[in-house]
């Protein structure tokens, strides 16, 4: 079996301790070196892996052309430079940051979609796609395939972890606050987030940024997922609406997906299509939510299928997804594992 030496930035996050956590694990992927990194490491900490302690490093002094392979889960900010680093020093490099792709030429990957992309010699930057668009493009990807599907529409009620740590110690203090009668404190979203529910309301533009009328009704985020999602789905471009609430729940992703196929087709042979996919379980009679459904599950949970109400040949269904997990974590290690099989 070949070895990798890997650096990983962002050790300290959510997803980068659970992706050392899984990696442990994983026996398809042996690992020769590893080099654990942060922004301003403390002195003599450690990431323990596989029985040896590996000092952490500082991420911008960091020389890349140590390792074949780099995985970011810092913040798009900390990443951006060091990233570009990388790609010089003719590393492979997983961006798992959320943020926008440091230069045009990257390829966005979902292992079990479009994962034989891999081995595209111009393949040395890939972007691991958020949790909402993994979710989305799992779900309607084999429909998509045999039936084709005119437009796609997204109600995403997402958990406070997708905007970071940050974030879910926001909700952890609001809640705390508001339960001993004390104004809560907003630092992250532009409301209270605890025992409420919060459109998504950021309409920032990155640089000559120019949208046009429709463009404009959607937060950057919710373009984003819409732009992520039409990459994968062929035929979709233009027709695919998302719409984003952040709940409080600390973890966990789900979404109402309702969707029109191309051609005439019966509920038995969607609920099929979803049942044989590589991520979908389909449950029909349980109560699914995220407590119960989207934490430390590495598959995603389709429920109430159903046909809509006087709409010919138009569906939906209920997502639930570990946005960590499923959404993040198991995502970056199925592309490197496809990079291994590639070497």
């Amino acid at each position: 079996m070949k070895s990798i030496s890997l650096a990983v930035a962002g050790t300290d996050t959510a997803q980068g301790k659970m992706f050392l956590e899984k990696l442990q694990e994983n026996e398809n992927i042996e690992i020769a070196q590893l080099y654990p990194l942060e922004k301003v490491p403390d002195d003599y900490d450690a990431v323990r892996f596989r029985q040896k302690n590996y000092i952490k490093e500082k991420l911008d002094d960091f020389d890349f052309s140590k390792v074949d392979t780099a995985v970011f889960f810092c913040s798009p900010k900390n990443a951006r430079e060091p990233v570009l680093s990388a790609l010089e020093a003719g590393c492979r490099v997983v961006d798992a940051t959320g943020g926008e792709p440091v230069c045009d030429e990257y390829i966005m990957m979902i292992p079990q979609i479009n994962g034989s992309r891999v081995s595209d010699p111009e393949c040395s930057y890939i972007v691991s796609p958020s949790a909402g668009v993994i979710s989305c493009v799992s779900a309607v990807w084999e429909i998509a395939n045999n039936y084709g599907i005119q437009y796609l529409n997204v109600t995403a009620l997402e958990s406070v972890s997708v905007a970071g740590h940050e974030a879910v110690k926001e909700l952890a203090g609001q809640a705390v606050a508001l339960l001993n009668g004390k104004p809560p404190v907003m630092k992250n979203f532009p409301a209270q987030v605890a025992f409420n529910v919060v459109p998504s309301a950021d309409q920032q533009c990155d640089g000559d940024e120019i949208l046009n009328e429709t463009e404009r009704q959607y937060s950057r985020h919710e373009r984003e997922q819409i732009k992520g999602i039409e990459q994968f789905v062929s035929g979709i471009d233009g027709y695919v609406t998302y719409n984003s609430y952040t709940v409080p729940l600390f973890y966990g992703y789900c979404a109402h997906l309702t969707f029109r196929t191309s051609v005439t087709v019966n509920l038995p042979e969607i609920r099929h299509l979803i049942s044989k996919s590589v991520i979908n379980d389909y449950i029909p009679s349980e109560t699914v939510t995220p407590v119960t459904h989207g934490v430390d599950r590495s598959r995603q949970v389709v429920t109430r299928l159903r046909s809509c109400t006087g709409a010919e040949d138009e569906y939906s269904m209920f997502v639930v997804m570990d946005n960590l997990l499923t959404g993040c974590v198991s995502n970056c290690i199925g592309i490197i594992e496809n990079m291994m099989k590639d070497w």
